[in-house]
Parts: C-alpha cells; structure tokens; sequence
C-alpha cells in the first residue's frame, strides 16, 4: 500500500509513504531504491516541499544508474536544484552530483567547477544572514571538495575566505585551513597579508 502511495497525487503524501517505508524498513536499509521511483521522483521534484526534495535527493544520492545517458538526465534534472533558496536541497544536489561522478575524474573535476558557483553563494548568503550553522556546514563540504583536489577551483574565490572579527572561532579555523590549501602563485602574497594581519 505504501509503495502504491509514492506515485499519489500529493506531493506530501508520496514523502509521508517514503519516510514510513524507510522507518518500516530500517534494518534493512530502507526503501528499495529502483529506476522507476527515482526517475518518477525527479520528474514531480518541483512539486515537493524542501522537505520532500531533501528527501528525494538524499534517496537519489544512493542510486546508481546503468548507463551514461542516464547519469546525465538525472544531472539535467537537478541542475535548477542549485539556485535553490534552501540551502538543504542546493548541498543535498551536490551530495547526488558527487555520487554520480565519483568514477571519472574528469566528469567530476567539472562538477567541482560547477559547484563553485552555488556553495560560494551560499556561504556568502548564510555569512550576511549570520545562520553560522549554515556556515559551517557549507564550508565543511567546500573543505571536502578542496581536499579532493578542487583547490584550484577555489584558488579565484581566497577572498570569501578571509576571516570576519565577529565570526565563531570554529568558522574562523574552517576558513584558515580551507585557505591554506586553495593558495598559490596568483594568490598567495594576499592570502599572507592577511594572514599577517591576523597575527599582528
């Protein structure tokens, strides 16, 4: 009944039937994650709350499709999901393009490129709002892509990272060891400037 009730009408119900069978099935590692589901779920994406889209995400950041053409109709799909205001669907569409490229680096050297763009916006967002959580959370995930080789994607952008005299020391350390890696011959005699302004 509850596998009938994610192809419903509402939006609200098809994510209430999905959360019911992931708490039914949570030993076994929730709902059974079929094409069906996940193309229908990302065709009616719009119609759902950014409850329901988070969810949706996360479930599609768990499946693997067969072909390439495939891969890139799901990534067709969610690319709008970006210039999204929350920032829950935007960090949960990285989390899907991630999964989808992990197997080829050049693929995925251009996601991190195309990814730039949404997390320096949403960080920049969240900093004017002082949502620090949100903060943190977004440079956490711009931590991981550098770490993973995107340093140079983010080499243009060192400024987003200079530190604000009223930020929590957590953002501050985030934000330093984020720098430290995305410095380079262009940048680097800024990123000591500042620096050498913290220390003084």
């Amino acid at each position: 009944i509850l596998y009938k009730l994610t192809r419903d009408h509402d939006a609200q119900v098809v994510i209430n039937a999905i959360e019911a069978i992931n708490e039914i099935k949570a030993n076994k590692g929730g709902i059974e994650i079929q094409r069906t589901l996940v193309i229908h779920l990302l065709n009616r994406i719009k119609d759902f709350n950014e409850w329901g889209q988070s969810i949706i995400l996360d479930l599609t950041s768990k499946y693997t499709p067969t072909t390439k053409e495939e891969m890139f109709d799901i990534m067709n799909l969610l690319e709008d999901r970006f210039k999204h205001a929350s920032s829950s669907v935007v960090l949960g569409a990285i989390k899907v393009f991630l999964h989808l490229t992990r197997e080829d680096e050049n693929l995925e050297r251009q996601v991190f490129e195309r990814l730039q763009a949404p997390l320096i916006t949403l960080m920049t967002s969240s900093e004017t709002t002082e949502s620090y959580e949100v903060s943190f959370n977004v440079l956490s995930h711009i931590h991981l892509l550098v770490m993973k080789g995107a340093g140079t994607v983010f080499e243009s952008e060192y400024k987003h990272f200079f530190i604000k005299y009223d930020e929590p020391s957590y953002i501050k350390n985030l934000k330093l060891e984020i720098l430290s890696h995305i410095a380079s011959q262009n940048n680097i005699q800024e990123i000591v400037n500042e620096l050498s302004e913290y220390v003084t």
